[in-house]
């Protein structure tokens, strides 16, 4: 066992042997016994000497103890060699030059922004690195806005995102090599708990604040509320708006979800009266697409040239739609487009990043700033879908996950700022729909795949992510286990729910539920247990379980 380890289990046993001796003051902080005999660990983090030691507790109380912990051989030694990244050391600025003056502090430019900044960077750790190597990163650097979603314009979002987002990207990208042979700890400053997967792997560690603790409840409080909301739950879930005199906008409706969604709104009736005015936003409108021809067909779609990333086609969407509204107005808008990908972080190129978050992200963005006033108008509905990649990560799904966490994030803020409005908004989170191709009897509903990810799609991301890639990462992944992810990719292609209306009914709900709810998830039972382990239990126990999780 390494001297450190060994350290920190002898310093462990001196706190349970303190834990069991007695306390004539009563528990606290020079002599936590009473709490420490009483309550398990949930977590103890060492930082230089200091264990952090937190404590599960109920009654809404939360006690975080700092322990001195035994000042051990391995403590006293010197600490980390520390490679400070700063964006004004060029400048002089004060807190780089006063970090230039500390000892084994090496001081660095670096604009996570800037490409040239992180070559130099990464050839100035090589030079410099300790002997164990690079034991860890961190994501620290960030920036920050505020303002309602309406209120912010598009390049604001896109700079946060430079810095919040491709900023990480960037940095991983250029020293995870390096991280991956010292196999130690890759510390990043985002939500979630400290998670511990093997002894010799590389440690993923979440930081992010306790509060979660506040949230446990005695179970007879927590049976007599979930109670309560399940009755509330069932009554407001019989109530239906009608659609009559009502329109409604989506986006990528060329193919998958969009296409079938039109054509089941369209379909239903109130009292004997035509359903929603649909208006389908569809990317091939305007080169004779299949989809948008099968569209045009149908009295009561208005079909649109609209792509989400294109600000004109936006600007005559939002004309052709105020032209043609009918009598009760815009009442939803459906965010549906969107692009999908595969491969890991390291294999993907930032370019990739980038235009995936500019279908998935940008585009709803633009979208919800564009017909949102009408909307308000309406007081109606926004529904913006997701995926379950969302709320859990996966392996190959680095890029469409983070678009898909931004777009949660953004729905859950832009639905406390509508609140007042009387505008809904909703999540919905499809599972894996790539597979299926058939119809249903006479339904106008198509039970065919989304073709957002194909066989020969996937084929062609392989291969230009492997002639990409750089010769390091090729080297410590192997061609055996890039073949390996691609036919693994494949398979998912070929499989997956074939019945779409799981999700086409979730939509509906959305958009017709007088109560309608924050997120409804679209899914097999397997990916919703999933979920909910992965939201609602440690993050250690969902490494258990999935060990390597994909969609």
């Amino acid at each position: 066992m390494p001297s450190c380890v060994g350290d920190l289990v002898d310093t462990f046993k001196f706190l349970f042997r303190g834990a069991r001796r007695s306390n004539p003051g009563g528990p606290g902080l020079a002599n936590p016994a009473g709490h420490l005999r009483r309550l398990p660990f949930t977590r103890v983090v060492v930082v230089g000497g200091v264990a952090t030691v937190g404590l599960r507790v109920s009654r809404l109380r939360l006690p975080v103890f700092f322990l001195k912990a035994r000042q051990k051989e391995c403590f006293r030694r010197q600490g980390f060699v520390v490679f400070a990244g700063c964006l004004f050391k060029d400048r002089g600025g004060e807190g780089s030059e006063e970090l230039s003056r500390v000892e084994g502090i090496h001081v660095l430019q670096l604009d996570v922004t800037n490409d040239d900044d992180l070559r130099k960077a990464q050839a100035y750790v090589k030079e410099n690195l300790p002997p164990l190597g690079l034991w860890g990163i961190v994501n620290n650097a960030g920036a920050c806005n505020y303002g309602k979603v309406e209120w912010v314009p598009l390049h604001t979002f896109k700079w946060v995102a430079e810095v919040n987002l491709w900023g990480p990207v960037r940095i991983i990208k250029t020293f995870l090599p390096l991280v991956r042979r010292a196999k130690e700890e890759h510390a990043d400053r985002i939500q979630g708990a400290l998670a511990w997967l093997t002894l010799l792997g590389i440690f993923v560690a979440f930081l992010s604040p306790v509060l979660w603790l506040l949230g446990v409840w005695p179970p007879l409080v927590f049976a007599c509320l979930a109670s309560a909301c399940l009755a509330v739950f069932f009554l407001k879930a019989r109530q239906k708006v009608s659609p009559n005199g009502r329109g409604v906008l989506i986006t990528g409706c060329d193919s998958g979800f969009g296409h079938t969604l039109a054509l089941h709104l369209h379909s239903l009736e109130c009292f004997r009266r035509q359903g929603f005015v649909v208006f389908a936003g569809c990317l091939f409108k305007d080169r004779g697409g299949e989809g948008s021809e099968e569209l045009s067909r149908v009295e009561g779609i208005h079909v649109l040239q609209l792509d989400v990333t294109n600000d004109d086609d936006l600007r005559k969407a939002q004309a052709y739609v105020k032209e043609n509204l009918p009598p009760l107005g815009l009442w939803g808008i459906v965010n549906n487009a969107g692009a999908c990908n595969y491969g890991k972080v390291e294999w993907v190129p930032l370019h990739t990043f980038k235009w995936v978050a500019e279908v998935n992200l940008w585009g709803p963005v633009r979208v919800i700033k564009t017909f949102l006033p009408l909307v308000r108008r309406a007081k109606g509905r926004v529904v913006n879908v997701t995926s379950m990649l969302g709320r859990m990560g996966g392996t190959q799904r680095g890029a469409y996950a983070l678009t898909k966490y931004g777009l949660e994030g953004l729905s859950d803020c832009l639905r406390y700022e509508m609140r007042s409005f009387g505008v809904h908004v909703c999540i919905v989170e499809p599972g894996n729909f790539l597979a299926g191709n058939s119809r249903r009897g006479n339904s106008p509903e198509l039970y065919q795949s989304t073709k957002i990810l194909t066989e020969d799609r996937v084929t062609k991301l392989a291969e230009e992510m492997w002639e990409g890639m750089d010769a390091e990462v090729k080297s410590d992944y192997g061609k055996e286990d890039f073949d390996r992810t691609l036919q693994l990719q494949l398979s998912l292609c070929r499989s997956g729910l074939k019945d779409r209306s799981p999700v086409i009914r979730a939509m509906t709900s959305a958009l017709t539920d007088s109560h309608p709810l924050p997120r409804y998830q679209a899914t097999t039972l397997y990916s919703r247990i999933r979920c909910f382990v992965a939201t609602h239990l440690p993050e250690i126990v969902y490494e258990v379980l999935y060990e390597n999780p994909h969609l």
